[in-house]
């Protein structure tokens, strides 16, 4: 029997109420219990509201295989492409996979600015056959009342934070239909039909991300991004996120430890913790390399515009004067310059799509740059037939 090791670790960390970390949020192993950052008592909180659930059988993998239910390295990947059923068939004269073709976009209305035109022209011109389907804010709720009407109560309950329903909603999208949802400033630079090959894919924040909020230790602990997220359609993972999203406590006007990163890494562990062997793909997750969907440019911290980039050099800057010659060399290397994330990237991988850091802001609930809301362009203009409306896959 084959036997892989478990790659996700088990953690049991706590709670957060809002997106920027207090100053223990970088701090430092050093062989003792390590002290929970205020980032990690938040995501204990909202595991144990979490459960698992019974799996849709679509097809067992062979009883003589053991695939962990949660795979983040390439030995774990190779072995999913090898045993998962239809995974390593990516040449298909069908072209089957089991993550259809299929874009969500998530956009208050039919329009975009210029600046969102050109990120959205880079998926046509590498997926030009995709069914791209636009759901605008308005079809949100009629959308969650059919297909999840046990989640109305919540969903409602979050408003008016627009974004904070927008954010539960893309998990519904790709339980019920699969595909692929990505933010709209996602600019695509390579096929996603290897990627498509697995049964779930969850992306990652950089490590740097990952140091800076978590515990300062080698490996890192996983940073879960919901910018970018793939599934076949009626996979356990997602019908476990959007049970949790019900359950789970959560703080207005808190986006990012709800359904954004830090809700949706409590809701990855605990699903792993739960179920640590798969026992059918549709319970496979995987969790490809931080540089293949989330690159800084030059792999440069200071590449980035976020109002948080300033802060974030000088808490991990911090964390960095604790560092000996014991410490994992990764570390001691990436401390000799903070700014460069070469030695904590994993760069093995293609990169395959690029988040936009250079923007200074981000929507939420109708805030942002301005770059959002410019030069207005109908989604029909760069879509043309492939477009289509959510409201008519209600």
């Amino acid at each position: 029997m084959l036997k892989f090791k478990h790659s996700s670790r088990n953690f049991s960390k706590k709670m957060h109420s809002g997106p920027v970390p207090d100053q223990d949020s970088t701090a430092i192993s050093n062989g003792r219990k390590p002290h929970l950052t205020a980032t990690e008592l938040f995501l204990s909180s909202v595991s144990v509201y979490c459960s698992n659930n019974s799996t849709l059988h679509l097809r067992m993998i062979s009883k003589d295989v053991q695939l962990p239910t949660v795979c983040q390295d390439l030995d774990c990947k190779a072995a999913y492409l090898k045993h998962l059923p239809l995974a390593s068939s990516s040449h298909r004269a069908d072209g089957h996979h089991p993550i259809p073709p299929i874009r969500h976009l998530l956009w208050k209305n039919e329009s975009v600015s210029a600046y969102f035109a050109e990120q959205l022209k880079t998926w046509h011109r590498v997926h030009p056959d995709w069914t791209v389907v636009l759901w605008r804010d308005q079809d949100l709720q009629p959308f969650v009342k059919k297909h999840f009407p046990g989640a109305l109560p919540r969903f409602m309950e979050l408003a008016p934070y627009t974004i904070m329903q927008v954010d539960m909603v893309r998990y519904m999208l790709l339980f019920k239909y699969g595909g692929v949802y990505a933010d709209l400033d996602y600019s695509l630079t390579a096929s996603l039909d290897d990627h498509r090959r697995f049964y779930a894919v969850v992306t990652r924040e950089p490590e740097a991300h990952s140091l800076q909020y978590f515990e300062f230790q080698w490996p890192p602990r996983t940073l879960d991004n919901p910018a970018f997220l793939m599934a076949a359609p009626g996979h356990s993972f997602y019908r476990h996120c959007i049970n949790c999203l019900q359950m789970m406590p959560f703080t207005r006007g808190s986006p990012l430890s709800f359904a954004g990163p830090f809700g949706l890494t409590a809701i990855l562990e605990r699903y792993s913790a739960a179920c640590p062997v798969a026992s059918s793909p549709l319970e496979t997750v995987y969790i490809p390399p931080s540089y293949s969907f989330y690159p800084y440019e030059g792999n440069k911290l200071n590449s980035s515009g976020s109002v948080y980039m300033p802060m974030r050099l000088v808490l991990l800057k911090n964390s960095c004067k604790q560092v000996s010659g014991t410490w994992p060399e990764p570390l001691q290397k990436y401390c000799s310059d903070p700014n460069n994330m070469d030695p904590v990237t994993d760069k093995t991988q293609p990169m395959i799509a690029v988040h936009d850091i250079k923007k200074i802001g981000a929507v939420y609930d109708d805030v942002g740059t301005s770059l959002y809301f410019q030069n207005l362009t109908h989604l029909r203009k760069l879509f043309g037939s492939k477009l289509q409306m959510g409201v008519e896959w209600i």
